[in-house]
């Protein structure tokens, strides 16, 4: 688990658009276990095992089963991996208390939903893809003082040390639980724990 802390315009989501390939550096390399990882070799094999969670992740006007399943055929779904996601995510939580359930639709961009539910069901899009790394930049800035927090006991509850998790926040408070923690500060990055 490693704490992204700093400032806005500090140059933390510019440093996770480049580790997940999404900005390529203009000097240096990105290396994973001593493998080059932005390299035309292997790039998107590395993307596929990226989630990218952000405090404004899309959501499509579908229902929630399709928006966990983003782009993954109804068809072929693994009800076990599906269920699992679900589960881990809490969106199965407040899915038992709406009408049709996974069928519920969301509008734009979920605007018929809470800032937690959202965040949720882009947790469970992760879980579903099985992705290894999670980076997680501001994932919950939008969101009030209570559902930050129990967001963050959940990702240490289900997460740490079961993926790699990134977690970019202003918050250093709720990084107790990283293993190591940098703050971007003065165009400079100082390891603090």
């Amino acid at each position: 688990v490693l704490g992204i802390v700093g400032e806005s315009g500090s140059g933390k989501s510019t440093f996770i658009d480049i580790i997940s390939g999404l900005i390529r550096p203009t000097t240096g390399e990105i290396v994973l276990n001593e493998n080059e990882i932005l390299g035309p070799k292997n790039i998107y094999s590395y993307q596929d095992k990226i989630a990218y969670i952000s405090q404004n992740n899309f959501l499509l006007s579908d229902s929630i089963k399709n928006n966990i399943l983003f782009g993954n055929s109804e068809n072929q779904i693994d009800n076990t991996k599906f269920n699992n996601a679900a589960k881990i995510s809490k969106v199965n939580d407040f899915v038992k208390n709406i009408k049709n359930g996974y069928e519920y639709q969301i509008l734009d961009n979920g605007k018929n939903l809470s800032g937690g539910q959202r965040q949720r069901i882009v947790m469970a899009r992760a879980l579903y893809r099985d992705a290894s790394i999670f980076l997680l930049d501001e994932p919950t800035s939008s969101l009030d003082a209570q559902t930050e927090k129990e967001i963050f006991r959940d990702i240490y509850n289900d997460f740490h040390h079961k993926t790699t998790l990134v977690i970019v926040t202003h918050k250093e408070n709720l990084l107790d639980f990283a293993d190591n923690i940098f703050v971007f500060e003065n165009q400079k990055i100082i390891k603090k724990k």
